[in-house]
């Protein structure tokens, strides 16, 4: 996708100062042009000869005569969050840097409606992720195939629902905002939780996946209700804000956990090479089996073997879970993922990542 025109158009240098700071060194799908004043935008618009993807101006700035210039879309900055001007889009100038970024990059991918910039087209897809084994490359699986997706350019969000989360191991946080304020929003029962999605969520601007940062506490997830679990997972898909939602479920196999792999629209079960893994399958398969959900999950479900080694001698050609047998190997190679400055690095000429993109071919 080509680089996005973006002119940010305000009377405060210093805030326009710190916004092109973090713009710039945060998010390189854009061109930014700063302008203070009205009279230096209409004599840039009038000489400018290419199309304007986004304007984005303050509420106090805007004159009526930017109609007739060739402008995408118009964004009213607004420092108390409300807009009566009814007939643009509207930002609230004053939030943080990773949530003001948010909004432009939402700006960017959706095709709109006045003031509803982060609705998509089509609804939502549930992924989840799960496995009833540790140590079988869930999570990397997982913060993956959501980073894999989001360079599909796809709106993607990645939910960790570990009561010990490694998100931050993939995804970088940039406020305090975390799952414990979501959740703190389904126990009083607030009313449209899918707005209050929007103020919690993070953007990891390398990859360009949302997510939540971790609860401050395990204690925060393991007490959440499956009414709580519903709601949330359904208060997303409502939101229309992503193409697709890629769950990172816990380990433990329980009522809950079945009710919430039903939720989903496909469920990637994930298993290794291992003796001891298939004892836990085995025991995962007569759960399932025996739930009230069984039809749904298992027609839902994908068998995906990862660390596969193509010299392994066990035989994975008779393994069957709940009818299933495997559809996708994931190749075994640690080369993938690496780290550089401390953030998390694929390698896309990597194997592992093109047996990867084979089930996003599917999903």
């Amino acid at each position: 996708m080509s680089d996005k025109s973006i002119y940010f158009v305000d009377k405060n240098k210093e805030y326009m100062q710190a916004v092109e700071k973090y713009v710039v060194n945060n998010c390189n799908r854009v061109r930014v042009t700063f302008i203070s004043s009205t009279t230096k935008l209409l004599e840039t618009l009038k000489t400018n000869k290419s199309r304007i993807d986004i304007l984005l101006i303050s509420e106090h700035m805007y004159i009526y005569e930017l109609k007739k210039f060739d402008i995408q879309k118009i964004a009213l900055l607004t420092e108390d969050g409300a807009n009566e001007a009814d007939e643009f889009l509207s930002v609230y100038k004053y939030q943080s840097g990773e949530k003001l970024l948010s909004e432009i990059v939402s700006l960017i991918d959706d095709e709109v409606h006045k003031k509803k910039f982060d609705k998509m087209s089509e609804s939502t897809k549930v992924i989840g992720i799960y496995s009833p084994v540790g140590g079988v490359g869930k999570t990397t699986i997982a913060a993956t195939i959501s980073i894999l997706t989001a360079y599909r350019e796809k709106r993607v969000m990645y939910l960790n629902l570990e009561d010990v989360a490694s998100t931050e191991n993939y995804f970088k946080a940039n406020d305090e905002e975390n799952l414990t304020k979501l959740i703190y929003y389904l126990r009083k029962k607030t009313k449209n939780v899918q707005d209050k999605v929007s103020k919690v969520q993070q953007l990891d601007s390398k990859h360009n996946v949302y997510f939540f940062a971790p609860a401050e506490r395990a204690e925060d997830l393991l007490s959440m209700s499956t009414d709580e679990y519903t709601v949330l997972i359904e208060s997303i898909r409502k939101a229309e804000q992503y193409d697709y939602v890629f769950v990172d479920f816990s380990t433990e196999i329980s009522k809950r956990k079945k009710e919430m792999l039903n939720l989903c629209d496909k469920i990637l079960l994930v298993l290794s090479y291992d003796e001891n893994c298939f004892e836990k399958i085995r025991i995962y398969e007569k759960e399932i089996e025996h739930s009230t959900f069984a039809n749904s999950i298992i027609e839902k479900t994908m068998l995906v073997l990862n660390k596969y080694l193509s010299e392994c001698t066990m035989s994975i050609e008779n393994v069957n879970v709940c009818g299933k047998r495997i559809e996708y190997r994931v190749s075994n190679d640690n080369t993938m993922r690496y780290r550089r400055n401390g953030d998390f690095v694929l390698d896309l000429n990597n194997i592992m990542q093109k047996d990867i993109f084979e089930i996003l071919r599917n999903i």
